[in-house]
């Protein structure tokens, strides 16, 4: 049987090695979760080199045609040309990550909501200031994180509400229309986007490395 140089040959196992092994997978240095893999090759999957035209004209004409339907949405139901900032940065949140947490369409429809309810419930209780919009957010955040249902760019509406120029129940119209149709449109991309073999490969290697 061919023996393999002991230049090339690596240290033998011993017990001290097994012990750092057991001892980084106690201190949470272990393979990353399920979760965290998933959201890895999500990343790598939509990261733009430098220089990639088709994915980035993509990408961006992705962001728009979401922006527009949603507006589109809420202008032909509400019969108003007011729309939502939040939407903006929720469509090229989900222009980029479709399949990331936070742009499953639970999340998309309930932070949207919570967000402007708690904006409209502090607006109706004290006048626009910094502290009252502060409150707001974080009541919105708070609630959102106890249903684990986070979508970030939607807790604006929060500080929207003290802005728009709109009655509570024009604002919750609005805003219902405007996340269900960025929901369709998130679960829309989820399904025709898929990570590639290659991004996946990459991504059980990288985990592989740093095992332990």
């Amino acid at each position: 049987m061919y023996d393999e140089p002991a230049d090339r040959a690596g240290p033998p196992p011993t017990a001290a090695t097994g012990e750092a092994r057991a001892s980084a997978r106690h201190r949470g240095l272990a393979s990353p979760s399920s979760e965290t893999r998933r959201l890895g090759v999500a990343i790598d999957h939509f990261a733009m080199p430098r220089r990639s035209w088709p994915r980035t004209v993509l990408i961006s004409a992705a962001s728009a045609a979401i922006i527009a339907a949603a507006m589109w949405a809420g202008e032909a139901l509400t019969g108003s040309t007011l729309f939502l900032s939040s939407l903006v940065s929720s469509a090229v949140l989900i222009a980029t990550a479709p399949q990331i947490r936070q742009c499953r369409p639970r999340r998309i429809i309930t932070s949207h909501l919570v967000a402007i309810i708690c904006g409209i419930a502090v607006h109706s209780l004290a006048a626009f200031s910094p502290i009252a919009v502060a409150i707001a957010v974080a009541a919105a955040l708070a609630i959102v994180l106890l249903l684990d249902a986070l979508h970030a760019p939607a807790l604006a509406n929060a500080g929207f509400a003290f802005a728009a120029h709109a009655s509570p129940l024009a604002l919750l119209t609005l805003t219902a229309i405007t996340s269900f149709s960025l929901a369709l449109c998130a679960a829309a991309m989820a399904r025709s986007v898929r990570p590639s073999s290659a991004a996946a490969r990459r991504w059980r290697m990288r985990s592989r490395r740093h095992r332990y």
